[in-house]
């Protein structure tokens, strides 16, 4: 089932989403979410590709939007996603979701790609996200779809 562009935009208010605190509105960050061909998205460095994220990627396509923005050379760039691009292009996906930023400083990209790219410590307990996927993974061939 697709989502409309008509439909899109009456849901995102034409794809501007602001962040209603006196710290955004004083950057002018906007996020625009839209579909962008892969073709203008590169990965940048060698990424070995994950088997269950792109079994997941090739049931569900990809539900979380990579993340890019506009350098000072007009070209896309890449802030978070750099596995589930790698796997896109690998299936042969021609439209990728993406929230692109803009108004961001160079401060605030790194911050950003440090914020998602922070490797989990040692020592931590895994999240309830990760306990529950493996509970569900592993009695996946008996739970009807809509469960999991």
């Amino acid at each position: 089932m697709s989502i409309s562009k008509g439909s899109m935009k009456r849901v995102n208010q034409g794809g501007l989403s602001h962040i209603q605190t006196k710290d955004v509105e004083k950057s002018g960050i906007q996020v625009v979410f839209q579909q962008i061909p892969s073709k203008e998205l590169e990965v940048d460095e060698e990424i070995v590709l994950d088997p269950m994220l792109m079994e997941s990627i090739k049931k569900w396509t990809i539900l979380v939007p990579l993340m890019v923005y506009v350098d000072k050379s007009d070209t896309l760039r890449l802030i978070s996603g750099r596995k589930r691009l790698a796997i896109a292009k690998e299936l042969g996906m021609d439209l990728i979701p993406c929230q692109l930023i803009k108004g961001i400083t160079q401060k605030q990209i790194e911050e950003l790609r440090h914020e998602f790219q922070a490797e989990p410590k040692k020592d931590s307990k895994p999240s309830i996200h990760e306990e529950k996927f493996k509970i569900a993974s592993s009695v996946q061939s008996t739970l009807p779809d809509y469960l999991l």
